[in-house]
């Protein structure tokens, strides 16, 4: 097989992995169901939030 050929080959094999792959919105719409599901703590995420994250004060 040739270089040409063996590319050629792989990237088919990927193009129909990712068709059966779920599609973008529907992967988009269980993530933002899922963030939907965390009660709002009210909490402000600004700079002194961050800056606590990374232990800067």
């Amino acid at each position: 097989m040739s270089l040409t050929e063996t590319i050629r080959d792989a990237v088919e094999q990927e193009y129909q992995r990712s068709r059966g792959a779920i599609p973008l919105p529907q992967r988009l719409k269980a993530l933002t169901e899922r963030y939907r599901a965390f009660p709002e703590t009210g909490a402000q995420a600004d700079k002194a939030f961050f800056d606590d994250l990374s232990g800067n004060s």
